[in-house]
């Protein structure tokens, strides 16, 4: 019996240190330059900020995608990427700072998913 917790432990620990870690990037005080839609590429909305984030996360490759810095998906199934959206054009419009935050993930190449986005106050 010790012998298989023994080995179980070794197994858990292996498997944590092989899964690849990912780091979410973030952007805090972030302006939006530009944003776009292209339906030939998929439901989703390419995000540009005026200083890309410090912090790329998981998706920073060599080079980094020097157009966008954010994507996000308006496919999910609880329509948070709607709502997502209309936050972001109420930025974008108002020209408005906001907090945006990823999620690890590259689903385009070095432009990373978007999880969060909090408006701020001029």
């Amino acid at each position: 019996m010790k012998l298989f917790r023994s080995l179980a432990v070794s197994i858990l620990l292996l498997v944590g240190h092989a899964a690849p870690a990912h780091s979410e990037a973030s952007a805090v005080n972030a302006i939006i330059q530009r944003m776009q839609i292209n339906k030939n590429l998929g439901n989703m909305v390419f995000i540009q900020l005026a200083t890309p984030p410090v912090d790329r996360g998981s998706c920073t490759g060599s080079p980094p995608n020097p157009s966008w810095h954010f994507l996000l998906l308006l496919d999910d199934e609880t329509g948070a990427g709607k709502s997502m959206y209309a936050q972001l054009l109420v930025a974008f419009a108002a020209g408005q700072p906001v907090d945006l935050g990823g999620t690890g993930l590259c689903p385009w190449g070095t432009v990373e998913e978007l999880k969060g986005v909090a408006l701020r106050a001029n």
